[in-house]
Protein backbone atom coordinates (compact mmCIF):
# COMPACT_ATOMS: atom_id res chain seq x y z
CA UNK A 1 0.00 0.00 0.00
CA UNK A 2 1.37 3.42 -0.82
CA UNK A 3 2.67 5.64 1.97
CA UNK A 4 3.11 2.66 4.28
CA UNK A 5 6.13 1.66 6.35
CA UNK A 6 6.93 -2.05 5.87
CA UNK A 7 9.42 -4.11 7.91
CA UNK A 8 11.26 -7.19 6.74
CA UNK A 9 13.96 -9.67 7.73
CA UNK A 10 15.46 -12.68 6.03
CA UNK A 11 17.34 -15.87 6.87
CA UNK A 12 19.09 -18.56 4.89
CA UNK A 13 17.97 -22.18 4.82
CA UNK A 14 19.84 -25.31 3.68
CA UNK A 15 19.52 -29.08 4.14
CA UNK A 16 20.97 -28.81 7.67
CA UNK A 17 18.53 -26.20 8.95
CA UNK A 18 17.75 -22.53 9.39
CA UNK A 19 20.30 -19.76 9.84
CA UNK A 20 19.85 -16.72 12.04
CA UNK A 21 17.58 -13.87 10.98
CA UNK A 22 19.10 -10.71 9.57
CA UNK A 23 18.50 -7.42 11.35
CA UNK A 24 15.06 -5.93 10.70
CA UNK A 25 14.98 -3.41 7.86
CA UNK A 26 12.22 -0.91 7.15
CA UNK A 27 11.12 0.74 3.93
CA UNK A 28 8.57 3.52 3.43
CA UNK A 29 6.69 3.27 0.13
CA UNK A 30 6.06 6.28 -2.10
CA UNK A 31 2.68 7.97 -1.54
CA UNK A 32 -0.01 8.08 -4.24
CA UNK A 33 -0.64 11.28 -6.18
CA UNK A 34 -3.00 13.66 -4.37
CA UNK A 35 -6.51 14.08 -5.77
CA UNK A 36 -6.84 17.62 -7.15
CA UNK A 37 -9.97 19.53 -6.13
CA UNK A 38 -11.32 22.67 -7.82
CA UNK A 39 -9.50 25.88 -6.88
CA UNK A 40 -11.20 28.39 -4.61
CA UNK A 41 -11.02 32.14 -3.99
CA UNK A 42 -10.32 32.85 -7.66
CA UNK A 43 -9.48 36.46 -8.48
CA UNK A 44 -7.92 38.09 -11.54
CA UNK A 45 -4.43 37.57 -10.05
CA UNK A 46 -4.63 34.63 -7.64
CA UNK A 47 -6.37 31.43 -6.57
CA UNK A 48 -6.18 28.87 -3.76
CA UNK A 49 -5.14 25.37 -4.86
CA UNK A 50 -6.99 22.52 -3.12
CA UNK A 51 -6.38 18.78 -2.91
CA UNK A 52 -7.23 15.78 -0.76
CA UNK A 53 -4.46 14.62 1.58
CA UNK A 54 -2.53 11.51 0.57
CA UNK A 55 -1.69 8.67 2.98
CA UNK A 56 1.95 8.82 4.01
CA UNK A 57 2.65 12.30 2.61
CA UNK A 58 4.46 14.68 4.95
CA UNK A 59 4.91 17.56 2.48
CA UNK A 60 3.52 18.60 -0.89
CA UNK A 61 5.16 20.38 -3.84
CA UNK A 62 2.83 22.58 -5.86
CA UNK A 63 3.92 23.55 -9.39
CA UNK A 64 2.13 26.44 -11.11
CA UNK A 65 2.63 27.39 -14.78
CA UNK A 66 1.03 29.33 -17.63
CA UNK A 67 1.65 26.39 -20.02
CA UNK A 68 -0.28 23.11 -19.44
CA UNK A 69 2.81 21.01 -20.28
CA UNK A 70 4.97 22.93 -17.76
Amino acid sequence: MSGTNYYYKIRAINEIGYGEYSPVFSVLTIPDAPVILPPSDNTSTSFVANWEPTRGATFYKLDVALDPVF
